[in-house]
């Protein structure tokens, strides 16, 4: 009698293991704003200028691939990837997102708990909402990481705005140490912890009432110039 061999991912046995998969960066199939319109990541090079949240342009110094889930017929929940089901979020295709990817909120009723109307939640954190959940992944993606001198928010299938972290930043440092804030240019981003987005998902559930309801695009993206005098600007020390 012959014992069949259990697959097992090559990259199980590398020393990153499975985290290798759960990494930083945006799964292919995604669209992204640049100056000349929407582009898919696979056609995106360097020296491409993408629009960044508050306002202006940054020039992409480095992009880089690798195939993730080369065998996905047991991955940890950790390293399984986000869907963003067509319209959930305003966006006209559904996107894969890692879930430690972090999407950008605005909301002015939040001004008065948390001091700022720019929030984020992690992809992960929404779960449950309007059909966002965790899927098996699909076999060799190829996982993009997009490199800017700093970490950025870009815009994603003209919906919504995600948090792109350079391979030299630590996650620590492109969030903030200080009660998970940073300033992005002229405005402060607050990072939700998960109790924090629960709290907050909840409250856009009430608020728009049915699950099918259409998304509000003025959730989700960010016009330059359309709010900057409505909120605080960063004060620069002489």
């Amino acid at each position: 009698m012959s014992l069949m061999k259990r697959r097992v991912c090559a990259y199980r046995h590398l020393d990153a293991g499975c985290s290798r998969c759960g990494g930083s960066g945006l799964v292919e199939g995604a669209h992204l704003a640049t100056q000349d319109g929407q582009w898919p990541l696979g056609a995106l090079e360097e020296g491409a200028r993408l629009p960044v949240f508050p306002g202006g342009e940054r020039l992409l110094t480095a992009i880089g691939h690798e195939r993730i889930w080369l065998d996905p017929v047991d991955c940890p929940s950790v390293v399984k990837p986000i869907a963003v089901p067509e319209g959930a979020l305003g966006n006209a295709h559904a996107v894969l997102l890692q879930a430690d990817t972090r999407i950008l909120f605005h909301d002015e009723a939040m001004i008065e708990p948390l001091g700022v109307a720019w929030l984020t939640l992690r992809a992960g954190d929404m779960e449950g909402f309007r059909g966002i959940g965790q899927v098996e992944p699909p076999r060799q993606a190829r996982l993009y990481r997009l490199q800017f001198e700093d970490a950025e928010f870009v815009t994603v299938e003209d919906a919504f705005q995600v948090l792109v972290v350079p391979v030299f930043i630590t996650m620590d440092k492109a969030v903030g140490r200080s009660g998970l804030r940073r300033w992005f240019g002229s405005q402060e981003v607050v990072h939700l912890d998960q109790e924090q987005a629960d709290a907050y998902l909840a409250f856009l559930e009430t608020e728009l009432g049915r699950a099918d309801a259409a998304w509000p695009r003025d959730r989700t993206m960010f016009r330059p110039g359309s709010r900057a005098g409505k909120e605080r600007s960063r004060k620069v020390s002489g």
